[in-house]
């Protein structure tokens, strides 16, 4: 009987630390998304064109949205924010 005691202990302990492991790699994760790099600015602008022109193709189910994509730097944010409007406004179908 208490060879059934440890077992069931040791299975409770190696569920805990899988949980634990599984808490720390998704923190891991969204530290790498909120890195600033010298070009956070040039890949959020060149982010906003490619969505713009998706989003003038209809591609994405909707019009215009400028909003930043979750998980990125305020310097990211500004750079897909430029990008995106200039894309979008640089189309002869949205001059107004």
């Amino acid at each position: 009987m208490d060879i059934s005691i440890y077992g069931k202990m040791s299975q409770k302990i190696s569920i805990i630390a899988a949980i634990g492991l599984a808490i720390v790699l998704v923190h891991a994760q969204t530290a790498i998304a909120f890195k600033e790099t010298a070009t956070s600015n040039e890949d959020g602008f060149q982010r906003g064109v490619k969505d713009a022109g998706r989003d003038l193709q209809g591609l994405n189910g909707h019009g215009f949205d400028d909003s930043c994509p979750k998980g990125h730097t305020a310097t990211f944010c500004d750079g897909y924010k430029q990008g995106y409007s200039e894309r979008w406004h640089d189309t002869p179908e949205n001059d107004s």
